[in-house]
């Protein structure tokens, strides 16, 4: 039958076009979206990732200082250890102060991983979350070092900086561009 497509074969090209997609858009080694992927659900009006930019937001950048010592001394596998480890707490963390309330995506540098989070309630408690949060990140931190003692590699625990900033009218006003460029830029 010559003309009719194939449905099987486009199947395949639209799940390879996904999975395409996906390796753009998500961090292979952390599951948090990639600048561009956060950019696409901008662009794209994700209702939720829309929802938290037009409201009151704080922006958590976090750096992890010490990490390349890490992938100098033990290779990237170890250093993907903790960074995927990290970065599910951190993914939790984001959405788990409420119901669609946050997301992280990894930052411009390959140690950095931005969190922003809808502000609900008060700001003092925001700061006091994201301090209780950098605590409980360094602690897990120092768990990994030592699951590596274990193993028998030197201890390095990498260390965390964090900066949070705050934008009390959110940054999604005007269109989607824009509201990329001002959190991109706080």
């Amino acid at each position: 039958m010559e003309g009719k497509p194939n449905n099987q074969s486009t199947d395949v090209q639209i799940d390879q076009l996904r999975r395409r997609v996906h390796r753009l858009t998500v961090d292979s080694v952390t599951g948090l979206l990639k600048k561009e992927g956060l950019i696409d659900k901008v662009l794209e009006s994700d209702p939720d990732i829309v929802d938290i930019l037009s409201s009151p937001i704080a922006v958590v950048s976090l750096d992890f200082d010490g990490f390349k010592d890490i992938n100098d001394t033990y290779g990237h596998h170890a250093g993907d250890v903790y960074l995927k480890t990290i970065s599910h707490e951190i993914d939790k963390f984001a959405w788990g102060i409420g119901d669609n309330t946050g997301f992280a995506f990894r930052g411009k540098e390959g140690d950095e991983i931005v969190v922003v989070l809808k502000i609900i309630g008060d700001k003092s408690e925001y700061e006091s979350r994201v301090e209780q949060f950098r605590v409980g990140l360094n602690n897990s931190l120092a768990e990994l070092g030592d699951e590596f003692v274990k193993k028998g590699i030197d201890r390095r625990n990498p260390s965390l900086s964090v900066g949070c900033v705050f934008a009390k009218n959110g940054v999604y006003r005007d269109s989607p561009s824009v509201a990329l460029d001002r959190l991109l830029n706080l």
